[in-house]
């Protein structure tokens, strides 16, 4: 494993919050955008 810093972690630390909630929103995008492609064949 790779050693990080702590004065790099505490930055990391502080965006974290802002990172998981954009990653989050990415997800559901692309869920969404594969979602409204099905067709009538729900199984593929």
């Amino acid at each position: 494993m790779k050693y990080l810093p702590e004065s790099d972690w505490k930055k990391v630390r502080a965006i974290h919050p802002v990172l998981l909630q954009r990653m989050c929103k990415n997800v559901f995008q692309e869920v969404e955008a594969i979602s409204s492609k099905a067709s009538s064949n729900y199984h593929k």
